[in-house]
């Protein structure tokens, strides 16, 4: 239903999450 809907505020979500997922990932490599 999200995708098929296309809301810009779930795009928007959905790139902020993903931006901070790749940061999160690239600390806690850093910190590996």
């Amino acid at each position: 239903r999200d995708r098929e809907g296309g809301r810009p505020l779930d795009i928007t979500v959905k790139t902020l999450d993903a931006a901070g997922f790749v940061a999160t990932q690239e600390n806690g490599y850093s910190k590996f």
